[in-house]
């Protein structure tokens, strides 16, 4: 129990603070009491008793800056008790002081600390003892954490928020050595994640009712040594200790040997659990038994191949994400967005057009433009990166620009999928099949087998999935009366594919893998929600389309790998062609009436050849080195489809068109028609040309890259050169433009080993985006180019395992200088015609923050906590097209304002519990809450410079099941919550002109996944 008080400095009428100097800003003075009753106990010792606290406290704000100190004083009692020595009292007092300080990111997000320092006295009275002893102590300490709310809900009955609360902590207490009593140094550690809940509700008498609720997850640990200062009994051998948890911290200390340390210490105070010492802290119980049984789930090695050989996740000095085999077959994890929500400063999901949309630390940009590289296996993916990759090992995401070992279209990362290879020692396989809501039927497979004894193996992976969608189109009424006949479920996908793979030796030291792939895909195109007021989003989920938008893609591909096996070094060729057809249709009106669509046939051809070099001895120098050529073919013959058009013979236009182009035969429903029948909708069409290419893009680069050692140093150079072309043919006009440059991107690093376990690191990394041409038919004379980008990373962090293994982590401070970014828009013409292109808005710069965790908090149950925070913002003098023409641009200023497409800040906390369970049974759940920050979406390009902010939204995904021998039963809940968000949003041109949208701007986004809830069954043989 406890009581409070709080006094505010008061504000006048415009809110600002009254009375007392200005230099004290909104301060504020409060205190608290509080008294906490503990019982708990370690082995056969048991202990309880009371500890009584009052704090005061003062403090004051300072725009974002919020800090003060607090005094504190704590008496405690208790007594303890052991059956095999005499018991006794316990009693302590601590006066502590506590400067504090938080800094508020924005209006949901803070980061804190605390300092403390102080001192204080114990007694321990042996029981029929007429004295105590009595110890002075001291203790010092340090915290620091965040602080995030994801939720914010008003309802009829009050106001409620949500928010995630992570901090640790550390403290030191010293005990002085006395007669009887040993001089104890102890140190202890806290982690903690939790859930925070809190809302006001008015109450019917007056008054208002303030409940609040918390929940999560905290790992206390500490260890302690001691010596007896007496003569005779010289120095005993190093403890350890376990934790009871209060407000008076208690150590357990434990020694290795009790029965010696009890011959030793027989006419002195000293059980055979050794001293127990007070100490100030905020800690929770854990005996000696729950001790032991974190040390045993320690958190396994994670090896990757982030720079083109296997190497500990912890020893690259960079920041690289992690997602592994089991959580991706657990969690269900399928499409890209899944993989976006768990990687904070990751911003991924798949474009409705089928390819992703995807920035890394704000690097690379939504739209046509990549950005980011994707790998499947060591083969960049250009024309199928949203494919659904099964039967995988793990997938990394490396962040920042990676142009040294990867070359262009990495300028904000990789994204790498790696497969599980071909296994020579066995034979197996497994099968999951998945029901749930949307008509849901997914079935994959996959089987390993061992082709003989000479090494040889064949691994294969089919799927087919079904998914009706969650969106809606309802088929209103068109002004004719009229209403269409289209399938309900305008979200409906079907994907099947097929994976095999061989791999075994050729010879002594040539071994070859080589993998043959197939994806088929047939879902929506541009199923865009269409919102009107870009200042307050509503997501719903209907798309009223004149006919259901579809996509339709076949992908096949196949690579080959040697590896020669040489003295000191191998020598590896990765081979790989893809082919791809695409075929796209698209609603650009987005509503009922038959007015303007958009046909998309595309074919893309990939072929790369990779020649790496490696050393592989043991040494202080390693290196890597090698040759790199690519070479992209693409071919657009789209058109925009006008309905109701006809060509007359004097070159007039009716429909849409001529509407479009202002002419007198203007006709249909933009000319108010109403009687229009459906053979007239449907039957006359007029194309015209939208993009008419062919565009034949390389790359041919050699790089290297060396690392040398010395003691605890570690140094890294790397350098590339990588020369890319782009010529790109308009056939409809017989336009031809070629490009092309050779880009030098260093890499340095420096690493210092603190331990075996920990390091510091810098990076400096250098990538770039090739420059290319848009093709537009409206620029008729020209194919109007586009600049490279070019990004350099500096990045310092620190990386190391805790808590004896159980606990890894990672820190990184960034800052990205970018410049000629390419952004993508899209500009109105006259009439209803649109202009899509890239181009190099300006340099931007931008910094921040990003945080690891993964503990291991039993052999049962383990967690992870990731966040990153970023700020950015556009060059002065920067600015954006919002009107005129290619010769006579409009221009509005944006330096200042933040660049599109970069979350402000974002975090990812999870959680995994097994446990075994009677037989061979276990019982598995798990729990992924991910929070994704609100930004700028891609701008239109329009005489108001209109722009739209997507909002903030965090999701809560949830498994529970139980495992056999060989067998596993699951329910998959994904969005528990049923949050809406969109997973992309733009402003983009109203081409319906019928609903009243005075500015003919509207808004469009990608609405992100509701509640689905799904179960699956696996077999394992």
């Amino acid at each position: 129990m406890g009581s409070s008080f709080f006094y505010a400095r008061p504000l006048d009428e415009n809110g600002e603070a009254a009375g007392g100097p200005g230099w004290l800003g909104t301060w504020s003075a409060w205190g608290e009491t509080a008294a906490t009753r503990f019982s708990g106990a370690d082995g056969p010792l048991s202990l309880n008793g009371e500890v009584a606290t009052a704090t005061l406290g003062a403090d004051s704000r300072w725009g974002r800056w919020h800090g003060g100190v607090a005094l504190s004083h704590s008496e405690g009692q208790g007594v303890y008790t052991h059956p095999e020595a005499a018991g006794g009292a316990v009693t302590s007092t601590l006066t502590s002081l506590h400067p504090f300080a938080r800094y508020e990111l924005n209006d949901r997000t803070n980061l804190w600390g605390v300092l403390g320092y102080g001192s204080g006295a114990l007694r321990l009275t042996p029981e029929g003892a007429e004295t105590g002893i009595d110890a002075d102590l001291a203790t010092a300490m340090a915290t620091f954490g965040g602080r995030g709310v994801f939720s914010v809900r008003s309802s009829r009955f009050g106001a409620f928020e949500f928010a995630v609360v992570s901090d640790a902590r550390v403290s030191e207490t010293v005990s002085d050595s006395v007669e009887n009593l040993m001089g104890t140094t102890g140190a202890t550690s806290r982690v903690r994640v939790m859930f925070e809940g809190s809302g006001s509700m008015p109450v019917a008498w007056g008054g208002v009712l303030r409940p609040s609720l918390e929940a999560g997850l905290r790992y206390d640990g500490g260890d302690a040594e001691f010596v007896v200062p007496t003569a005779g009994l010289g120095r005993l051998p190093r403890c350890h200790v376990s934790l009871f948890d209060s407000t008076l911290n208690l150590l357990i200390i434990k020694c290795p040997n009790h029965s010696e340390v009890t011959k030793m210490a027989s006419n002195k105070w000293f059980g055979p659990t050794a001293g127990i010492v007070a100490t100030a802290a905020l800690l929770s119980p854990a005996t000696e038994t729950m001790a032991q049984e974190v040390a045993s789930g320690t958190i396994e090695e994670i090896v990757v191949t982030a720079h083109r050989r296997e190497e500990n996740l912890l020893e690259i000095a960079e920041s690289v994400s992690v997602i592994s085999g089991a959580d991706i077959s657990r969690q269900n994890i399928k499409g890209l967005e899944d993989v976006g929500f768990l990687v904070p400063n990751l911003n991924l999901s798949t474009r409705l057009d089928g390819f992703p949309n995807v920035s890394v630390r704000g690097l690379g940009a939504f739209g046509n433009t990549q950005g980011v590289g994707f790998y499947l296996d060591d083969v960049q993916l250009f024309s199928d990166a949203s494919s659904r990759f099964g039967d995988l090992e793990r997938i990394e995401i490396l962040k920042g620009p990676q142009g040294t070992l990867y070359g262009g279209s990495n300028i904000g990362g990789a994204v790498k999928f790696v497969s599980a290879r071909p296994d020579s020692e066995d034979t197996f396989g497994r099968v999951k099949a998945v029901l749930g809501d949307q008509g849901v039927v997914d079935v994959e497979g996959s089987v390993n087998l061992r082709l003989g004894s000479e090494g040889w193996a064949m691994r294969a992976f089919g799927f087919s999935v079904t998914n009706d969608g969650y969106l809606s189109n309802p088929n209103p009424m068109r002004v004719n009366g009229l209403s269409g006949e289209n399938d309900e479920d305008i979200g409906q996908t079907e994907e099947s594919g097929v994976r095999i793979s061989l791999a075994g030796p050729l010879g002594n030291n040539l071994s070859a893998y080589a993998s043959v792939r197939t994806n088929d895909y047939e879902g929506p195109n541009n199923t865009w929600i269409r919102e009107l007021d870009e200042t307050s989003l509503s997501h719903p989920n209907t798309v009223p389309a004149s006919i259901n938008p579809r996509h339709e893609r076949d992908t096949v591909s196949g690579m080959l790998e040697l590896t020669w096996t040489l003295e000191g070094y191998d020598i590896t060729s990765v081979t790989s062609y893809t082919s791809t057809e695409s075929s796209r249709f698209t609603d650009l009106d987005q509503r009922e009436e038959y007015l303007l669509s958009l046909f998309r046939p595309e074919d893309m051809d990939v072929m790369t050849q990779e020649i790496r070099f490696t050393s592989t001895a043991e040494g202080q120098f390693q290196w890597l080195g090698g040759v790199y050529y690519s070479e992209y073919e693409e071919k657009m013959d789209s058109d925009l489809i006008w309905y109701n058009t006809t060509i007359l013979p004097s070159g007039n236009i009716t429909g849409p068109l001529g509407c479009a182009a202002g002419m007198e035969t203007c006709s249909g429903v933009w000319a108010g028609d109403n009687t229009l029948t459906l053979a007239q909708e449907r039957d006359e069409i007029t194309l015209t040309p939208f993009e008419k290419r062919m565009r034949d893009k390389s790359h041919l680069a050699a790089f290297i890259n060396a690392t040398y050692t010395v003691g605890d140093w570690e140094w890294s150079l790397g350098l590339r050169g990588d020369r890319w072309e782009n010529d790109t043919f308009r056939f409809s006009t017989n336009h031809r433009a070629n490009d092309g440059a050779t880009e030098i991107l260093p890499r340095i690093s420096l690493t210092r080993w603190l331990s075996d376990s920990s390091m510091l690191y810098g990076t400096m990394s250098q990538g770039y985006e090739p420059g290319g041409f848009n093709v537009s038919e409206d620029v008729a004379d020209e194919l109007v180019g586009f600049d490279s980008e070019e990004a350099v990373s500096y990045e310092a962090g620190w990386k190391g395992r805790l808590m004896d293994g159980r606990m890894t982590a990672s820190v990184a401070a960034f800052f990205v200088d970018y410049d000629r970014r390419q952004i993508e828009t899209q500009i109105p013409t006259a009439g209803a015609a649109l202009v899509e292109l890239i181009n190099n808005v300006g340099d931007s710069k931008q910094h921040g923050l990003e945080m690891d965790m993964s503990v291991a908090l039993s052999d049962s149950l383990s967690a992870t906590f990731s966040a990153g925070w970023i700020e950015a913002d556009w060059d002065s003098g920067t600015t954006v097209i919002t009107g005129g023409d290619a010769a006579n641009p409009e221009l509005k200023n944006i330096g200042g304002d933040v660049p599109p497409v970069t979350p402000d800040f974002s975090w990812s906390i999870a959680a995994d519990y097994v446990r075994p369970m009677s037989g061979a049974l276990s019982f598995i759940a798990g729990v992924q809450v991910s929070h994704n920050g609100k930004y700028t979406g891609l701008r239109l390009s329009d005489p108001e410079g209109l722009s739209v902010i997507n909002p903030s939204f965090t999701l809560v995904s949830a498994q529970v099941g139980v495992t056999g021998d060989n067998w596993e039963l699951a329910l998959n809940v994904e969005n528990l919550l049923d949050e809406d968000y969109y997973t992309d949003v733009q402003t983009f041109p109203d081409f319906f002109f019928l609903d009243g949208d005075a500015d003919e701007i509207i808004v469009i986004g990608t609405l992100g996944q509701p509640q689905l809830v799904t179960a699956s069954f696996s077999y394992f043989f």
